[in-house]
């Protein structure tokens, strides 16, 4: 598998409290999103990790979906699925990674880390809305 620095439409970024929340003496608040992405947020799912280097993913999808890493590490590799080309990126804590249709993502993720996952259609089913990627 080829990886390059870029791939359309993918964007990693840090949305912490100083880009987008406040801090006070009774709380943090961190406003990772706030209407700014590229698709309607239509369902928000959170993951507590459990095992050691858990691995997710391993397919596409034929909208949009977001990832905010809360807590912990993760490394996803993601491929466009018509034209091959791909990337790798390290996600820390604060890191928002915006996926779009048609990308391919696996994530290797450690223990403890808190993912938040947002996408543009309802989560009904692995059999309804992950296609998996043959090449994985």
């Amino acid at each position: 598998m080829e990886y390059r620095e870029g791939l359309e439409g993918v964007i990693l970024e840090k949305r912490g409290v100083e880009e987008s929340g406040h801090d006070d003496a009774r709380r943090t608040i961190t406003a990772p999103i706030n209407g700014d992405l590229p698709f309607n947020i239509v369902q928000v799912k959170f993951a507590d990790v459990k095992g050691e280097n858990v691995q997710l993913g391993g397919h596409y999808h034929t909208y949009w979906e977001a990832f905010y890493l809360r807590r912990g590490n993760a490394t996803v590799i993601l491929e466009h699925i018509d034209t091959g080309r791909g990337m790798e990126v390290l996600m820390c804590p604060q890191h928002l990674l915006t996926i779009p249709p048609r990308i391919a993502h696996k994530v290797s993720i450690e223990a403890h880390s808190v993912l938040v996952g947002f996408t543009e259609e309802s989560y009904i089913s692995p059999a309804h809305n992950d296609r998996k990627y043959s090449k994985w």
